[in-house]
């Protein structure tokens, strides 16, 4: 699935029909169709937490979906030999590889929260890295709602939403030259008053690149 989500954003990667049906899974994925599964906890303090868990053994099976790609996207390069799919599968193994490391997000996620720390629209969880290791990241649980609910809203309320997602996402690369590299629906929220969520949701992980 998580192949899926990223070919999803490459859009000469695969035929149209492809790309179609993969780009469901950004926003209507099953939440054990993932590297690991969000669960709502409490703190000893009582603090609502949300503690993200890779499920067992998945190093393996990542690999094991990986040879089965590799196959695919040599199947696709002698349907279409103008795509030098290699340079694909050295980028989706890659960022796969990274995101069995939570100890990298935790990183990347307190990077972002510091770039953001005065966008006063923009919310990033606060990562506990005392409760978080290689395969379980914590943070504080943040409510919000999924971005595409934002379509039945006034058009006023939808323009305060993408003023805010410009802010989410394109401030950290003109300032600091730091790029969000997963930037599919799922990973986005929306919370009061149209403010921006990013992080994680039950449905879905998230990476982060930093290409400067």
């Amino acid at each position: 699935m998580k192949v899926g989500q990223l070919l999803a954003t490459i859009l000469d990667g695969l035929p149209d029909a492809y790309i179609e049906e993969m780009r469901a899974l950004q926003s209507e994925a099953p939440a054990v169709a993932s590297l690991g599964q969000v669960h709502r906890a409490y703190g000893l303090n009582d603090r609502a937490l949300a503690c993200k868990l890779q499920y067992p053994d998945m190093a393996s099976k990542v690999e094991a979906d990986l040879r089965q790609l590799k196959l695919i996207l040599g199947i696709y390069k002698g349907h279409d030999p103008s795509i030098d799919t290699r340079e694909i599968l050295h980028e989706l193994t890659t960022r796969l590889r990274e995101e069995l490391d939570y100890r990298r997000e935790t990183t990347h996620l307190q990077l972002f929260g510091e770039i953001l720390k005065n966008e006063v629209n923009v919310r990033v969880p606060v990562v506990l890295p005392e409760l978080s290791t290689r395969r379980l990241l914590t943070m504080t649980w943040l409510e919000g709602g999924p971005l595409l609910d934002a379509k039945s809203q006034p058009q006023l309320a939808r323009n305060r939403i993408a003023e805010n997602m410009f802010a989410a996402w394109y401030r950290p690369l003109y300032r600091y030259g730091v790029l969000h590299g997963d930037p599919y629906l799922g990973n986005y929220t929306i919370c009061a008053r149209g403010s921006v969520k990013i992080g994680d949701s039950p449905a879905c992980l998230q990476r982060w690149s930093m290409p400067f």
